[in-house]
């Protein structure tokens, strides 16, 4: 949310759709440390990342200094700069036992690159059109038809677990590079 101020002090005017928004901030931003705060306790008890602002907290660090980037308006550029930050220990270390990232084995090791990934599938929606995919046969499916090469749209594999019905069909379509290269 932008803030224009063209008088000084006008945000705390004592206008009700201010107040308002006003007490909606606070209550945002209070919302987002008790969930800083959580993640860093948890992230004490076992030691291991969950999600993207779990790899990102150090158990050092406080709920503060981990909201001061969300709350300055860098919450776009607070994952790039850790990213182009220089190899970690973990980077090194795979890269002497790897040689180098070309393999699978490689990248599954990089569990922070993947909460990345995973945080950027659930958040960006022009990322789903990167996982489109292409119907090898004439398939119908749950009341619809889709007619051979026609493109699907497929959403984060992440959120879809093995339970759920969307994956038991998922072998009549082929990623669309797939079927480029045949």
């Amino acid at each position: 949310m932008r803030r224009l101020e063209l008088i000084p002090g006008f945000s705390h005017f004592p206008i009700p759709s201010l107040r308002k928004r006003l007490r909606a901030r606070t209550k945002l931003f209070q919302i987002m440390g008790d969930v800083v705060t959580a993640k860093i306790a948890n992230k004490a008890l076992d030691g291991k990342p969950h999600y993207l602002l779990d790899a990102m907290l150090d158990a050092k660090v406080t709920s503060g200094d981990a909201m001061a980037p969300r709350s300055a308006g860098l919450s776009t550029c607070w994952p790039r700069i850790l990213l182009l930050q220089p190899k970690s220990e973990t980077s090194a270390g795979l890269l002497s036992t790897f040689g180098s990232f070309d393999q699978w084995e490689a990248l599954q090791e990089l569990t922070f690159t993947t909460a990345v990934i995973e945080e950027t599938h659930s958040l960006h929606p022009a990322v789903y059109h990167l996982n489109r995919r292409v119907a090898v046969a004439h398939v119908g499916w749950l009341g619809d038809f889709y007619c051979k090469g026609h493109l699907v749209g497929h959403c984060d594999r992440k959120k879809y677990r093995e339970e759920r019905s969307e994956l038991k069909i998922l072998p009549l379509f082929l990623p669309l590079e797939t079927r480029a290269s045949k």
